[in-house]
């Protein structure tokens, strides 16, 4: 669930001015917009979440519900912000 929501916040982003200092490109004709670093870093954290509840439930089979809450959790603020990027994004606009 948060590696499709993922995917699916990358399109509105791409290209696009972010809030979010992390995910900006640090520097070049893209300054401040989501582009490349922000993919990769993006990509990198949807990946170690799902090594790390893979790894929480086959090392806890009990915790796997709770994993499962959490993935689903993490699935919906990813889905949230792109939801709102779509929103927000000016060339998405009817």
């Amino acid at each position: 669930m948060a590696a499709q929501s993922t995917t699916v916040g990358f399109t509105p982003s791409w290209k696009q001015p972010e809030g979010n200092q992390w995910l900006a490109e640090p520097g070049g004709p893209y300054a401040g917009k989501f582009y490349r670093s922000g993919t990769v870093r993006k990509a990198a954290l949807s990946a170690g979440l799902a090594v790390v509840s893979y790894a929480v439930a086959w090392k806890r089979p009990k915790a796997r519900k709770y994993v499962g809450v959490f993935n689903m959790a993490i699935g919906a603020s990813f889905g949230a912000a792109a939801v709102s990027n779509v929103i927000r994004n000016p060339y998405l606009k009817p």
